[in-house]
């Protein structure tokens, strides 16, 4: 019985790790004006998607979130950034503009 607890517990704790997510809205927005002009003033809006063991506890990270988040209305730069933990893994779109 203790093994069988075991082998269900390391399966629940790595689960999380076999997860991919890809949000739809990315590939929606095309950024086709390139210029970006003084960067000082640039807006940073940032919209994340993470879970906990494959439990979401952060929902959103598509691109119209991380403009809302920035108050930002004209997308100059669009980053992607990833962070893969032991349990935690968090999938987040970043938009630079003004």
């Amino acid at each position: 019985m203790k093994k069988i607890l075991l082998l269900i517990s390391v399966l629940f704790l790595f689960s999380s790790c076999s997860s991919k997510y890809t949000p739809p809205s990315s590939a929606m927005i095309n950024v086709t004006n390139y210029k970006i002009g003084d960067v000082s003033l640039l807006k940073t809006g940032k919209a994340c998607y993470s879970t906990f063991f494959g439990i979401p506890y952060e929902k959103s990270s598509s691109v119209i979130d991380a403009m809302r988040n920035g108050n930002i209305s004209t997308i100059k730069m669009i980053d992607k950034e990833f962070t893969y933990a032991f349990v935690v893994n968090k999938y987040c779109t970043i938009v630079h503009g003004l």
